[in-house]
């Protein structure tokens, strides 16, 4: 019974070290030639992969960040011109 445990873990480890040695080259192979299908998301592929995209990107975050500051900026005002008509 012994035997027949230790041939199975044994089996059990070269079949591991097979999967660990195919896995190693399967990285090697991606980080070294490039082969790769990341981010997986298309959008990011896209962002990442071509620089018009990232210059537009970068331009929408700034165009929407400042519309968010000047509605925030306004809905200020609005309030403080509220509270002044309130306080009187």
């Amino acid at each position: 019974m012994k035997a027949l445990i230790t041939n199975n873990v044994k089996d059990q480890r070269k079949l591991l070290c097979r999967r660990l040695q195919q896995n190693r080259r399967v990285i090697e192979r991606v980080l070294v030639n490039g082969e790769t299908k990341f981010p997986r998301s298309l959008t990011m592929r896209l962002i990442t992969q071509n620089k018009v995209a990232v210059g537009i990107s970068i331009s929408r975050i700034f165009s929407v960040g400042f519309s968010f500051l000047s509605f925030m900026k306004r809905k200020l005002e609005r309030n403080s011109r509220v509270e002044h008509i309130k306080g009187r």
